[in-house]
């Protein structure tokens, strides 16, 4: 620090730029070491590698600077990691370029690269980066706060509610930042899944409880397991899933990007896609339920394992068409990406029967799980039942 203020010095920089530049690294350094210190928390002692390349990965993907190109980015949202300071210290002027709500394409000004388009309005890139960084830190050091002190049995990321709130969170920024004129009407609804995927894939792998997780849950409860239990995580993804799906599909209407597919349609899309999630993690959860070691790596395992042999069975057969793909949604997250109005049209009967058939699905998962917990249940009365040996008097 004190080179540094002796070059900004030489150079007559502004004061509130030097404070600003270093503002932004110490926040989203402590954002980072937040995510740190939770992987060290959260990893098996011996297998750190994995959390410091993702930390370096994660590091990587937000030191990205557009530099007033992102007009043709999928998000109008600048760098947030710690190594934009530099590029704040170089700035002459942090005025935004427009404070009018509008969505276009990013405008070419001398500011380029210092502001963010947030619902459609140009505000300065380091409150954002300041905002986005501290929440993130908050959520990080909640998630240690919660565990740090726990077995590694019992370890529990976040509470039902918080889990709600942080995928609320995600995808709340998700949309802000969106450029709705990156894709077409058609594109949209597919990009904002994809990314949504990712979001309720990692959260919804941080919700599956393992068989020890499960097992103490259930020795605790006096009254034997409650339906909560029976199909975790399945009412939670519903209900955070729901929520982003009026999320997603309020966004779009407020852009004026719906176009030819109507809100309806796009409502049913989103659902379906909802269904496909809240299917596979209640296979995951009761897989992980089982007896055997790495449970949850092998339903992984077995799940990937379906869907390579489901899509090259359906591939051979040639149903990968607009008139037949309809079939393949049993089985496969096919209205992700193939669900359009045509396709829909074409056989309308087939498409809805798919999705009620999700519903079949998760209550076969469901009586399952149910025996899976009726087992720890009666186990872990057992335990609780018998008598403690009676100490030795010496």
């Amino acid at each position: 620090m004190p080179l540094s203020f002796v070059a900004a010095t030489l150079a007559h920089a502004r004061l509130s730029y030097y404070i600003a530049a270093y503002a932004v690294m110490v926040v989203a350094s402590i954002a980072f070491h937040s995510l740190a210190l939770l992987l060290s928390v959260l990893s098996i002692r011996g297998s750190q590698t994995g959390g410091i390349i993702l930390i370096l990965l994660i590091l990587w993907v937000t030191a990205y600077h557009g530099g007033g190109t992102l007009a043709y980015s999928p998000f109008r949202l600048e760098a947030l990691g710690p190594f934009f300071a530099p590029h704040v210290a170089e700035q002459t002027d942090w005025r935004p370029a427009a404070l009018e709500r509008t969505i276009t394409y990013w405008p070419i000004t001398r500011n380029q690269g210092m502001t963010d388009v947030l619902f459609g309005v140009h505000v300065n890139h380091i409150s954002i980066l300041l905002g986005i960084d501290s929440i993130f830190a908050f959520w990080f050091l909640l998630a240690v706060v919660r565990n740090i002190k726990r077995d590694p049995a019992e370890y529990e990321l976040y509470s039902p509610g918080q889990f709600l709130a942080f995928a609320v969170f995600l995808n709340l920024l998700l949309v802000a930042f969106f450029n709705w004129r990156f894709q077409t009407d058609i594109g949209q609804p597919v990009f904002l899944l994809t990314f949504d995927s990712g979001v309720f894939i990692l959260l919804g792998l941080a919700l599956l409880r393992n068989r020890e997780r499960m097992r103490t849950i259930v020795h605790r409860r006096a009254q034997g397991p409650e339906w909560l239990d029976i199909c975790w995580p399945a009412p939670l993804l519903f209900v955070g899933a729901a929520i982003v799906a009026v999320l997603l599909a309020g966004s779009t209407v407020l852009a004026g990007t719906v176009g030819s597919l109507g809100l309806g349609f796009l409502i049913f899309r989103i659902l379906f896609a909802v269904l496909w999630f809240v299917r596979d993690f209640q296979f995951l959860q009761w897989a992980s339920l089982r007896k055997g070691k790495n449970a949850l790596v092998m339903a992984v395992l077995y799940l990937a394992i379906f869907y390579v042999c489901a899509s090259t069975i359906f591939t051979t057969l040639g149903l990968f068409t607009r008139e037949s793909v309809c079939f393949t949604a049993f089985l496969l997250p096919t209205p992700l990406y193939w669900l359009d109005f045509d396709s829909f049209a074409a056989r309308p009967a087939i498409w809805v029967t798919a999705f009620l058939f999700q519903f079949f699905v998760i209550g076969i998962l469901f009586h399952l799980q149910r025996q899976q917990v009726v087992e720890l249940s009666g186990r872990s009365d057992q335990i609780a039942a018998k008598p403690e040996p009676a100490q030795r008097i010496v």
